[in-house]
C-alpha cells in the first residue's frame, strides 16, 4: 500500500498562504507543539482534504475554514477577527501509490463557500474523488484512516448496532443493505457502482501518468524559457554596449573629415579657374569636327533608308512570283475540272437529243400500227355490242366494280413502286456523283496540307534564321551602344560644348543620379532646374538667384518617396540632395496684393513655366519674391513700399528680407581642374574607342539580308495564311459532300424496306385482280359468245384489247419518255451551274496572275531608281569623310593644351571625392548603428523585454518611424554634421550594463556575439522539441468524461445480465459472508491486539478482549458487543471501565478494525491525552513495531513517550508576526535511540 508523503495548505484556518508540511518516507510521524499552535487544525487539514464534512471539522460552514488574519488565543475561537480575510482556502495530500506514482488530491473552498474537488489537477465531482480514495482503502464514511480528538472513548462506548454498522462499513456488507431490503433492483444499483468505481481505477492508472509526465514537460519547458529570457537580454546588452562605442568612435571621425573637406574645395576652386581659360578654344575647334560627322552620320543614314526601303520592294517580287507559281498550280487544276465537267454537259445534251429523236421513232411507229390495225365493225353490229355491253354491265356489275377498285388500287401501288425505284436510281447516281467528287476534294486536300506543311518547315527556317541575324543585330547593337556611350562620357569629359553653360562633374553625377532614381523609384519628379524654365530670357539670372540652392533640390509626389530615394543615395554613396515632397510641403500664402503693384516688378512664380502637377513645389521655392527690372525698383519695393519679400533685379542683385543686400550674380560654372595624364588616358581611350566602333560598323551586316529575311516570313505567313483558308474551304466542301452522302445513304437505306414492301403490296393486288378478271371474264364469255362468233374471234377481250391496249401502250411510252427526259434536264442544268461556277473562278484568277505581273515590271522599275540614288549617296559620303578626318586631328592637338589643365582639377576632385566618400560612410555607419540600436530598443518594447535601465523608459520610443521635422528632407553637405547629431537619438534611455560580463564588453567579434546567439538557437532549439501538452488537464478531463459514459453502458448491460441470474438469496449469502469474514477477522485480532497493548512485566499474558453477536443467523441485523477485560480484573461492561482502560480497549478495536481493511495511513488526534506514561508507552511501542510499509501512523502527541519514538517529527508553531502556524519538519532516522 502506499503512503502520505506530504500535504500542502493554502489559507486553511491558522496557516496563512501556501505552506508545505513534509512526512518524507516515514511511516510513525508525529505532530507535536505547544497548545493553540495549530496541531488539531493540521488534523482538520487532513481530514478536510480526505472527505470529511465541515461538522467533523469545528465549524458550522466551510467558510469559517478559510484563514482570518487574527490573533487567536486559542486555536479553536473563530469568530474573534481583525485585518482583511482571504476569500479562499484549499488543502492538498500528495499520496505515493505503491507501483511509485504521486496522486495529488486536492480540497478547496470557492469563493462562493462550496467544495471543489480536484484528482491530479483536474477538477472531479465527489463522487469520483471518495471513489478514488476508496480504491485506496481510504473509507470516507467509515473514517477508517483518523480518530479526532476525544473520539477514542466515543468508539468504546458506542452502541452494539453502532459497532455492527462499523463492521458493516469496513467489511463491505453495507453495501449489499438497500439491496437485500430491495431485492434484485437494488442490488444492480450496487453493483453498478462497484463496477464503475473499479473501472474508473484502471482508466486513471493510465492516464493519470500520462499526464503528469506532461506536467513535468511543462515545468521542464518553462525552465528553458526563463533561461532563454536572460540570454536574449545577455545579448542586446552585448549589441548595445558595443552599439554606443561605435557612435562615440565615428563622432570623432566625422570631425576630423569636415576639415579636411573644407580646405580641399577651397583649393579645388582655384584650380577650377585656371582650366576654364583653356578649354574654351578647344570647345570653339570641336564644334566644326562634329558638324562634319553629323553630316557624314546623315548620309549614312540616308544610304541605309535606301537599302532598307529597296528590301520590301524585292520581298514583294519575291512574293508575287511565289503566288504567281501557287496560281498557275491552282488554274491547271481547275482547268481539268473545266474540261471534265464540259465533257459531262456535252453528254448530256447529246442525251437529250437522243430522247427527242426516239419519242418521234415513237410516234411515227403508233401513226403505222393505227393504220395498219384491221378489224372493223358495222352499224348494226356496234348497237349488238352497245346492247350487249350494258347486260353485261348489269349482270357483272358488282364484280366489276370490285375489279376497278382493284384496278385502281393497282395502278396506285404501281406508280408508288414506280416513283420508289426511280428515287432509287436517282440516289444511287448522285451518291456516285458525290463519291467522285469526295476523291476529287480529298486529292485536293492532300496537296494544300503538302504545301502548308512545306511552308510551315520553310516559314520555321526562315524565322529561325532571322531570329539569329536579329540576334546578332541587337548583340552588335548593345556593343555599339555600350561603346558609344563610353564614347560620350570620354568626349563629354575632354570638351565643353558651351563654355558658358557646361555642367560641372557634379551636375552630371547628379543628372545621372536623378535619372537613376526616376527609373528606379516610382514618384520623383526631377530637378526644381528641370521641371521649369524662365518665360523670357531676360529672366534667367533671376530666376537662378531666387531659386538659389534649391535650384537642384529634387520634386518627390510623397515624403515616403523621398524617404526612399535618401535611403538609395546612402547605399549607392552617390551624393547628397533636397527633396521637397509635394503631399507635406507647407507653403507660406502669397499676397495677391503684390500682383500689380508696379509694373516692373512681378511675381518670381509669374516669371517660370511649369507643370500645373508641381505647382505646390513652385510655390515653395519661389515663396513670395518679386523679379524687378532694375536695383532702384527693388528699393522702391522692399523700403519705399515696406514690402516684406525678397526683391530680385534681373541682373541677379538681391535685397534679402532682413535688409541685407548682395550685388549682381558672377560666373556660375563651377571649375574643374584636369590632370594631364589623366587627359592622355581620355584621349588614348577615345581613340580604341572609335577604333573599335569602325571595327564593329565594319562587321555589321547588310541590313538588307535581315529585311529580305523579314519579308520572306511576311510573305510565308501571307501565303500560309491564304492556303490555310484554301484548305479550310476544301474541309469545309468535303465535309458538305460526304454530309450530302451520308444523306443519299440514309435515303437508300431507307427507301429499300419500303420497295420491298411496295413491290409485296403490288403482287398481291396482282393476285386478286387475276382472280376477280377470271370471274368476270366468265360472265363476259357467256354473254358474248354468240357475237364474237359473228365477228370472228375467239373472245370479245380480244377485240377490245387490240383497240385499247394501242391507246395505253402509247400513253405509257410517253410518260417514261417524259421521265427520262426531265430527269437528264435537271442533271444538265445542275452541271451547267457548275461548269459556268468553274470557269468563272478560271478567269478570276487568269486576270490576278496578269495584274501581279503588271505590279512585278512597276516594282523592278523602282528598284533600279533606288540603286541610283544610292550611288550618289555614296559619293558624297566618301568626299564628307575626308574632311571629317583633317578636322579631327585639329582637334585632337587641341585637346592636348586642354589636358595640361586639367589634371589638377581631376587630382583635387578625386581627393573631395574620397572624403566625401569616407564622410558619407561614416554618416551612414553611424546612421546604420543609431537605427540598430534604436531598433532594437524598439524590439524590446514590442516584445516586452525587461532591459534594465539607469534613466528613461522604453515607453518613450515611437513604434513607427519619426516624423520629419521639417517638409523638406535635405541630404545637403552643410547640413551633414548637424543630421550625424540627430541619428543619436536615445530617446532619453540610459542602459544598465552593471550585469553584463566584462569579457563581453571587451570583445566585440563575432565570435562572441555567435556564441551568444548559439545559447539562444540551442535553448530555442530544446524548447521546440519539447512540444509541452499546455491542455493536459482538459484532455484528461475529455478523456475521462468519454470513458466514463462508455463503461456506464457497458457495466449496466453486464448489470442486467448478472442481476437476471441472481436472487435474493445470493445477495443475502453474500452480505453474510461479507459480514462474518470481517467480524471473524477482527474477533480473532482484537484479542491478539488488547493482549499486546495491555501487557507488561508484571503481567505478560495482558488483558482480554472479544466480541459477540446478538443475532447469529444475521448478525448485520442486530448489534455487536464489545468486551475488555484489562489484566488481573473481572469482566465488567465497557462504561465501568476507566478513562484509560477504555481508551485502550478503543484503540484495541480500531487497529483489529484497521487490520482487516487497512488505509495506508492512520491519523490520530492525541489519543493519548488520558493515558498515563505506562499506557502512552505501550501505545508507543505499538506503533513502532507495526509502522511500515502499508501501515503509516501519523500521530498528534503532547507526551514525550510517545513522540520520541516515531521516525520523524513535525514541529507546530505559532508566528506571532506573520499571525499564522508555521511547520518544522526533523527527521529521527538520522539520531540513533
Amino acid at each position: 500500500m502506499g503512503h502520505l508523503t506530504r500535504i500542502e495548505v493554502s489559507n486553511f484556518k491558522s496557516y496563512k498562504s501556501t505552506q508545505t508540511i513534509d512526512f518524507g518516507s516515514s511511516y510513525f510521524t508525529s505532530i507535536i507543539g505547544p497548545n493553540g499552535a495549530g496541531k488539531s487544525n493540521m488534523m482538520d487539514a487532513i481530514s478536510f482534504v480526505l472527505g470529511i464534512k465541515s461538522s467533523h471539522l469545528r465549524s458550522s460552514q466551510l467558510k469559517d475554514l478559510v484563514y482570518r488574519d487574527r490573533i487567536l488565543s486559542d486555536e479553536n475561537d473563530v469568530h474573534s477577527q481583525i485585518g482583511k480575510d482571504a476569500t479562499t482556502a484549499s488543502v492538498t495530500a500528495v499520496y505515493v501509490k505503491d507501483d511509485g506514482t504521486e496522486m495529488h488530491l486536492k480540497r478547496s473552498i470557492t469563493t462562493q463557500g462550496s467544495s471543489e474537488y480536484r484528482l491530479n489537477g483536474k477538477v472531479v465531482s465527489a463522487l469520483e474523488y471518495f471513489r478514488a480514495l476508496e480504491e485506496e482503502n481510504i473509507l470516507i464514511k467509515a473514517r477508517n484512516f483518523l480518530v479526532f480528538q476525544g473520539d477514542v472513548e466515543a468508539i468504546a462506548a458506542q452502541s452494539p448496532r453502532d459497532l455492527t454498522r462499523l463492521i458493516e462499513q469496513i467489511s463491505g456488507s453495507l453495501e449489499y443493505r438497500a439491496e437485500y431490503e430491495n431485492q434484485k433492483l437494488e442490488q444492480e444499483k450496487a453493483t453498478e457502482a462497484s463496477n464503475a468505481a473499479f473501472s474508473k481505477k484502471r482508466a486513471y492508472h493510465s492516464e493519470i501518468k500520462q499526464y503528469q509526465d506532461q506536467k513535468a514537460e511543462v515545468e521542464i519547458y518553462e525552465e528553458k524559457l526563463t533561461e532563454k529570457d536572460s540570454a536574449i537580454i545577455t545579448h542586446i546588452l552585448w549589441k548595445l554596449y558595443h552599439y554606443g562605442r561605435i557612435i562615440d568612435s565615428a563622432n570623432v571621425q566625422v570631425d576630423v573629415a569636415n576639415d579636411q573637406l573644407a580646405r580641399l574645395r577651397s583649393d579645388l576652386s582655384s584650380a577650377q579657374d585656371r582650366f576654364d581659360t583653356s578649354k574654351t578654344e578647344h570647345a570653339k575647334s570641336i564644334r566644326q569636327s562634329q558638324k562634319q560627322e553629323r553630316t557624314s552620320r546623315k548620309i549614312e543614314k540616308m544610304i541605309e533608308e535606301k537599302t532598307t526601303s529597296m528590301v520590301p520592294v524585292d520581298e514583294k517580287i519575291k512574293v508575287i512570283n511565289s503566288n504567281e507559281k501557287q496560281r498557275l498550280a491552282r488554274q491547271k487544276d481547275i482547268s481539268a475540272d473545266f474540261a471534265r465537267q464540259e465533257a459531262a454537259v456535252s453528254q448530256l445534251k447529246q442525251d437529250i437529243h437522243g430522247i427527242d429523236r426516239a419519242i418521234e421513232q415513237f410516234e411515227e411507229q403508233q401513226r403505222n400500227v393505227s393504220r395498219e390495225s384491221g378489224i372493223s365493225l358495222s352499224e348494226a353490229d356496234l348497237r349488238e355490242y352497245s346492247r350487249l355491253k350494258e347486260a353485261f354491265n348489269r349482270q357483272a356489275a358488282k364484280e366489276k366494280g370490285h375489279l376497278d377498285n382493284l384496278l385502281r388500287q393497282k395502278r396506285t401501288d404501281e406508280d408508288s413502286l414506280s416513283t420508289f425505284r426511280s428515287r432509287i436510281d436517282e440516289y444511287r447516281k448522285q451518291k456516285a456523283h458525290l463519291e467522285e467528287e469526295i476523291v476529287d476534294l480529298r486529292a485536293r486536300h492532300d496537296q494544300t496540307s503538302a504545301r502548308v506543311n512545306h511552308d510551315l518547315q520553310d516559314l520555321a527556317s526562315k524565322k529561325q534564321q532571322l531570329n539569329d541575324l536579329v540576334s546578332e543585330r541587337l548583340e552588335q547593337g548593345a556593343k555599339e551602344q555600350e561603346t558609344n556611350e563610353k564614347l560620350q562620357k570620354c568626349v563629354n569629359e575632354l570638351i565643353d560644348v558651351n563654355a558658358d553653360r557646361r555642367e560641372s562633374e557634379r551636375e552630371l553625377r547628379l543628372k545621372e543620379t536623378i535619372s537613376s532614381l526616376k527609373r528606379l523609384i516610382p514618384g520623383v519628379r526631377g530637378r526644381v532646374s528641370d521641371l521649369c524654365k524662365p518665360k523670357q530670357r531676360k529672366y534667367e539670372t533671376a530666376v537662378i538667384t531666387v531659386l538659389g540652392r534649391n535650384i537642384d533640390a529634387v520634386v518627390v509626389d510623397t515624403q515616403k518617396t523621398a524617404s526612399d530615394c535618401i535611403a538609395y543615395l546612402r547605399e549607392q554613396r552617390a551624393g547628397i540632395s533636397t527633396f521637397i515632397p509635394l503631399d507635406s510641403v507647407i507653403i507660406k500664402p502669397i499676397s495677391t496684393s503684390l500682383r500689380g503693384m508696379h509694373k516692373q516688378m512681378r511675381l518670381a512664380i509669374d516669371t517660370i513655366d511649369f507643370d500645373p502637377g508641381n505647382e505646390r513645389a513652385m510655390q515653395y521655392v519661389c515663396g513670395s519674391a518679386v523679379v524687378c527690372d532694375d536695383l532702384d525698383v527693388a528699393k522702391h519695393i522692399r523700403w519705399e513700399r515696406s514690402i516684406d519679400a525678397k526683391a530680385v533685379t534681373l541682373d541677379g542683385s538681391v535685397i534679402h528680407k532682413g535688409g541685407l543686400m548682395t550685388g549682381g550674380r558672377s560666373n556660375m560654372t563651377k571649375n574643374r581642374k584636369w590632370e594631364d595624364q589623366a587627359v592622355k588616358g581620355l584621349q588614348k581611350l577615345k581613340e580604341n574607342l572609335l577604333t573599335e566602333l569602325a571595327e564593329l560598323a565594319k562587321n555589321k551586316r547588310n541590313p538588307g539580308v535581315e529585311e529580305a529575311l523579314s519579308g520572306d516570313v511576311d510573305g510565308l505567313e501571307q501565303r500560309l495564311g491564304y492556303e490555310r483558308e484554301q484548305l479550310a474551304a476544301i474541309k469545309r466542301s468535303l465535309q458538305s459532300r460526304q454530309n450530302e452522302l451520308k444523306f443519299v445513304d440514309e435515303h437508300l437505306q431507307e427507301l429499300g424496306p419500303k420497295l420491298k414492301e411496295a413491290e409485296a403490296t403490288f403482287e398481291g393486288i396482282r393476285v386478286q385482280t387475276s382472280k376477280l378478271e377470271m370471274s368476270v371474264q366468265s360472265i363476259e364469255n357467256e354473254v358474248f359468245a354468240r357475237f364474237c362468233s359473228k365477228i370472228g374471234v375467239t373472245s370479245i377481250r380480244q377485240y377490245e384489247e387490240f383497240q385499247g391496249a394501242l391507246a395505253q401502250e402509247a400513253s405509257i411510252k410517253r410518260l417514261e419518255f417524259a421521265s427520262q427526259k426531265t430527269r437528264v434536264a435537271n442533271q444538265l442544268r445542275f452541271e451547267q451551274e457548275r461548269l459556268d461556277e468553274t470557269e468563272e473562278r478560271l478567269n478570276k484568277i487568269m486576270s490576278t496572275v496578269e495584274r501581279e505581273r503588271q505590279l512585278i515590271n512597276q516594282l523592278q522599275s523602282e528598284r533600279a531608281a533606288i540603286n541610283e540614288e544610292i550611288d550618289i549617296l555614296e559619293s558624297e559620303k566618301a568626299t564628307i569623310n575626308l574632311e571629317y578626318s583633317t578636322h579631327k586631328n585639329i582637334v585632337a592637338e587641341r585637346a592636348d593644351v586642354v589636358a595640361k589643365n586639367r589634371a589638377e582639377v581631376q587630382k583635387i576632385t578625386k581627393d573631395i571625392e574620397k572624403r566625401s566618400k569616407e564622410m558619407a560612410a561614416l554618416q551612414e555607419e553611424l546612421e546604420k548603428t543609431c537605427s540598430l540600436r534604436t531598433g532594437i530598443l524598439r524590439n524590446c518594447k514590442l516584445e516586452g523585454i525587461d532591459l534594465p535601465l539607469l534613466d528613461g523608459s522604453l515607453a518613450d520610443i515611437p513604434i513607427g518611424e519619426e516624423a520629419v521635422t521639417d517638409n523638406r528632407m535635405q541630404v545637403d553637405e552643410e547640413s551633414a554634421a548637424s543630421q550625424l547629431g540627430q541619428a543619436i537619438e536615445d530617446y532619453g534611455i540610459t542602459v544598465n550594463f552593471d550585469s553584463l560580463d566584462p569579457k563581453l564588453r571587451e570583445s566585440e567579434s563575432s565570435d562572441v556575439e555567435e556564441s551568444l546567439l548559439d545559447r539562444i538557437r540551442t535553448l530555442t532549439s530544446e524548447m521546440e522539441t519539447m512540444t509541452p501538452n499546455m491542455k493536459a488537464v482538459e484532455r484528461l478531463e475529455e478523456v475521462e468524461h468519454r470513458l466514463d459514459d462508455t463503461e456506464k453502458e457497458f457495466d449496466k448491460a453486464r448489470r442486467d445480465a448478472k442481476n437476471a441470474k441472481d436472487s435474493f438469496n445470493s445477495v443475502k449469502e453474500k452480505r453474510l459472508d461479507l459480514f462474518n469474514r470481517a467480524y471473524t477477522h477482527i474477533s480473532e485480532q482484537i484479542d491478539k491486539i488488547y493482549k499486546e497493548l495491555t501487557k507488561s512485566k508484571s503481567f505478560p499474558l495482558g488483558g482480554t478482549a472479544y466480541l459477540t453477536v446478538e443475532d447469529q443467523d444475521e448478525p448485520y441485523l442486530d448489534g455487536i458487543k464489545y468486551h475488555a477485560m484489562p489484566p488481573m480484573k473481572r469482566f465488567r461492561d465497557m462504561e465501568q471501565l476507566s478513562g484509560g482502560e477504555k481508551t485502550m480497549a478503543a484503540l484495541a478495536l480500531l487497529f483489529a478494525i484497521h487490520s482487516y481493511r487497512p488505509s495506508p495511513f492512520f491519523v490520530l488526534d492525541e489519543v493519548d491525552a488520558a493515558l498515563d506514561n505506562a499506557n502512552v508507552a505501550k501505545i508507543a511501542n505499538y506503533i513502532h513495531d507495526h509502522a511500515g510499509p502499508g501501515f503509516q501512523f501519523i500521530v498528534i502527541s503532547l507526551k514525550n513517550a510517545l513522540f520520541q519514538r516515531s521516525d520523524a517529527l513535525v514541529g507546530i508553531y505559532r508566528a506571532q508576526i506573520e499571525n499564522s502556524s508555521r511547520a518544522l519538519t526533523l527527521d529521527l532516522k538520522a539520531y540513533p535511540e
